[in-house]
Parts: structure tokens; C-alpha cells; sequence
């Protein structure tokens, strides 16, 4: 074998070795250059035109991009510098390449495939995809990728966002800095909307979805709360709450009330009824409605919430004291969406 035949087969050799090693970072598109910019034009060229609203950028789209994340090798792999990788790049911690800001970890399953087979931080950017699957096109993404999971809310911020050296914190743009170009932020999760336009990104607040069985989690096995919500006519939101538990003497007790909702959160006025009896025997007049003290109720989310409870002085000199604990949703209402929008 001559001096020409071993190069050649190490030549092979090594380039065989640099595709089994770029493999695990290869998705339909590697690269910026690989296929983004069909459309968005080469990533150093000047004067920059957003495709999503048309805002002229007067930037190239590095040097748009340099006032978001300081460091170059958060989009570039070592000595790259002039190569763009979609989900590798050289910074110790931003080293997602483009997905840290245009893609979400919380997106990444175990089952979809780009065009290689890559499943390196697959799914991440299904949101993306969506986008482009809509305003572009069927087809434009999901004929190489497949088994994309259905988006997070638009609240969840992708990787890079917050972190040392990014200017961005914020997916809902609560600060402003998502918008530096153009009227919207990012899209993140490609329902259409962005921002306080999407519902994600809007305050929480207590809606007639949140009704039904609520309890505490295993540590107050037991007892726990039937809560009604209704829109009244009024304009007001309507929250009713029954709490079965026990007194101070282990006998079963329920404090029950009505209170209006203010955003978020509510306070009950609870009492606890007393004095009539089963059946044929029931006179509505015999009910004494003793007054407990309040509870206030605060949820932040659909799923999760946090009560409150302070006893009047009265319930208080019978042993109830004040207590607190957070909430989990244990029974919805079928066919009740949550939320659900004040008409």
C-alpha cells in the first residue's frame, strides 16, 4: 500500500468519524445556512425585514441578534463563526444554539424525529414548527420532522431566557424586550398569538372552570371543599364554597359561604349551619347560621390553588386556630372548560 492509498483511507476515515459525531447533533436542518435562509436571507445580511410583521429591522440578523444574547459562541460552535447551528453551540451554559431562545426544554419529547433520526432536543421547537406549518405551509416542517408533542403554553420560557447575559426574560414580553423588533414577541408556542393576546400570558383569574371538588393533597385525606363558580348578571364572578371538615372535638363540621371573586382571589365568609333536623322535621327557620370567620382562596391556576383560614373570636375561644395550606383540583365537572371567559 503506497503513501496516496493510506491518506486517502485515513481522509475516509476521518470523515466517516465526523458523520457519526455530528449525527447526534443533526436535525432536518443543522444549520442556519442549511435551509433557514431560503427565506430569511443570509444571516449577515444588512437591513433585515421581519417575516412575521414586516418590521424593517435595520440590522443584520447577527447583529439583531447580538442585542439579545451578548456571547457569540451562544449561537456559534467553536471557531465557527460564520456557521449558525440550530441546537448546539459552544457556551458552557447557553449551548443550544438557536433553540435556547427559539424553542422551550418543556417541549422536548422522546419520540419525535427531525430528518436525520436526531433526537437531541427534539420536539423543542414544536412551537416554531407550527408557526411555519401554518404561515408557510403544511408540510414545510413536518415532512422531515414527525411525532412533535402539542406545545406548552405560551408562558413558558425557552432556555436562554433569564439567564447571565441574555436580554430576554420574559415569553409572555411582560418586560418589552421580546418586542425589540417589531410590534409582537415571539410566538412561542405557534397558536397564532403572542404576548397578552394570548390567553397563556393573561393574568389568572377565578373562573366558572375551577368548579368542583377540591382537597389538600394526601395530608388532609378527609376533608376538602365542593366550589361553584358562576358569571352573574351583575358583571361579577360568583364563588360559593363548601368546606367539610372537623371542630376542635373531632366531630364533623361544615363552614359553608358565598363571596365574590376579585381576579385571582376570593374571601368567603364562612358559617356553620346548626339546628334543624332530618327529614319531615326540616323548618327552614329552625337553621341558625353560626358566623366562623373567612376564608380566603387564591388560585393560580386551573389545577392549583391556596386557602387561608381565620377563625372569629368566638370560633376561636372553641379551639379552631388559624391555618393554611395549598390546594390541588380533586374532581372537575365534565364538559366544563377551564377557563372560561366572562362573556
Amino acid at each position: 500500500m503506497n503513501l496516496r492509498q493510506r491518506q486517502s483511507i485515513i481522509t475516509h476515515t476521518l470523515f466517516a468519524l465526523l458523520l457519526l459525531t455530528f449525527s447526534g447533533i443533526a436535525s432536518a436542518y443543522s444549520e442556519y445556512s442549511g435551509g433557514c435562509d431560503n427565506c430569511h436571507g443570509d444571516f449577515t445580511a444588512n437591513n433585515y425585514i421581519s417575516k412575521t410583521d414586516q418590521t424593517p429591522w435595520n440590522a443584520s440578523l447577527m447583529d439583531g441578534h447580538s442585542s439579545f444574547v451578548s456571547s457569540c459562541n451562544a449561537c456559534h460552535k467553536s471557531g465557527s463563526f460564520g456557521s449558525v447551528y440550530l441546537n448546539v453551540s459552544a457556551d458552557s451554559t447557553l449551548n443550544k444554539g438557536c433553540v435556547g431562545c427559539h424553542g422551550r426544554d418543556a417541549d422536548v419529547n422522546a419520540s419525535c424525529v427531525g430528518g436525520s433520526g436526531d433526537q437531541v432536543q427534539c420536539g423543542s421547537g414544536a412551537g416554531l414548527r407550527t408557526v411555519h406549518e401554518t404561515n408557510v405551509g403544511a408540510g414545510t416542517c413536518s415532512g422531515c420532522h414527525s411525532g412533535d408533542p402539542a406545545p406548552v403554553g405560551e408562558q413558558n420560557n425557552p432556555f436562554y431566557y433569564g439567564k447571565s447575559g441574555v436580554q430576554t426574560a420574559n415569553a409572555c414580553n411582560a418586560d418589552g424586550t421580546e418586542s425589540r423588533y417589531g410590534i409582537y414577541g415571539l410566538d412561542n408556542d405557534g397558536d397564532g398569538l403572542a404576548d397578552a393576546d394570548d390567553s397563556d400570558c393573561q393574568a389568572f383569574e377565578i373562573n366558572p372552570g375551577l368548579s368542583g371538588s377540591w382537597w389538600g393533597g394526601p395530608s388532609r385525606d378527609g376533608e376538602g371543599f365542593l366550589i361553584d363558580v358562576a358569571y352573574a348578571v351583575t358583571e361579577q364572578t360568583i364563588i360559593v364554597v363548601s368546606f367539610y371538615t372537623y371542630d376542635t372535638m373531632g366531630n364533623q363540621v361544615w363552614l359553608i359561604g358565598p363571596g365574590v371573586a376579585n381576579g385571582d382571589t376570593a374571601t368567603i365568609n364562612f358559617e356553620i349551619p346548626e339546628g334543624a333536623k332530618w327529614g319531615a322535621a326540616f323548618v327552614p327557620s329552625d337553621v341558625n347560621r353560626v358566623p366562623w370567620g373567612t376564608g380566603t382562596f387564591t388560585f393560580t391556576s386551573c389545577e392549583a390553588g391556596h386557602v387561608a383560614f381565620t377563625p372569629n373570636a368566638q370560633m376561636q375561644a372553641m379551639g379552631f386556630t388559624n391555618l393554611e395550606y395549598d390546594l390541588n383540583r380533586d374532581i372537575l365537572i365534565y364538559g366544563i372548560p377551564c377557563p372560561i371567559q366572562n362573556p
